[in-house]
């Protein structure tokens, strides 16, 4: 029925956007989003004593980016790219 296919499109929707979040934030930090005591007036922050900042590029991506079967429509260059960045993460 159309009240239980929306439930699922609901919580489909739900489910990308942890993925989303989760890709983009530490854990804890999506976590702190995605819970259902938050506030918009709830300003996520944290201190530490040390901290570091990295700013970093790779040059002629744009080259490297190709929208083809091969790599099925740019998939495999921002996989790559996906990978990349994970790794600077940890």
């Amino acid at each position: 029925n159309k009240f239980k296919k929306e439930c699922e499109e609901i919580e489909t929707m739900e489910n990308l956007n942890r993925v989303l979040l989760e890709n983009v934030l530490p854990a804890h930090v999506a976590e702190h989003f995605l819970g259902r005591n938050w506030k918009n007036e709830d300003l996520y922050h944290q201190s530490y004593d040390l901290v570091c900042v990295m700013f970093a590029s790779i040059p002629d991506f744009k080259e490297f980016y190709t929208e083809s079967d091969v790599n099925k429509e740019g998939l495999e260059c921002l996989r790559l790219l996906n990978e990349i960045i994970a790794d600077f993460d940890e």
